[in-house]
């Protein structure tokens, strides 16, 4: 290791802990469709693990081998299907049910989703999933993450200069 990185290193952890970024969208389920794509630009670089949540009321079934799931992507990098049966609130029924699930990200995936400063979260409910309550029906993705703290970023902008300076 060289002084420079070891230096760096010490003033990223003197500059504190990362701020976090929070991307969320909310769309109605309808019965013209049931493929959802949440679009965001311009977001922050991952500093590490993200999580995304999807909050749901609609269609959903818990019987096993449901057939009334959703599945998710997330730049084409993360990716899986829901919901368990710990997802489901409250009472279950058969044509309407709250939903909420979260899943992790590594921070490997989280860098490479976020590295071009946009993200595409893609929802798609299996044609089984009714529109059983048009109006009330929603789903909703939440992908948090952290990002550098502003001062962190700055100060290690500094130390690169530093840095290159030295060199020549």
């Amino acid at each position: 290791m060289t002084r420079n990185t070891i230096a760096l290193g010490a003033i990223a952890a003197l500059t504190g802990a990362a701020n976090a970024d929070t991307l969320t969208e909310t769309a109605s389920i309808t019965s013209d469709g049931q493929m959802f794509v949440f679009e965001f630009d311009m977001v922050g670089m991952a500093a590490g693990e993200g999580t995304l949540t999807i909050d749901a009321l609609g269609d959903y079934s818990i019987v096993p081998p449901s057939s009334e799931v959703l599945s998710w992507d997330v730049d084409g990098i993360a990716s899986g299907e829901g919901f368990a049966a710990e997802a489901f609130m409250g009472e279950v029924d058969l044509f309407q049910n709250l939903v909420s699930q979260s899943w992790s990200i590594s921070a490997g995936d989280m860098a490479s989703i976020t590295a071009d400063g946009m993200v595409t979260i893609t929802l798609i409910n299996d044609g089984t999933v009714g529109a059983n309550n048009p109006g009330e029906d929603y789903i909703t993705a939440t992908l948090s993450y952290p990002v550098p703290a502003p001062s962190a970023m700055a100060l290690l902008g500094l130390g690169g200069l530093a840095a290159a300076r030295r060199r020549r």
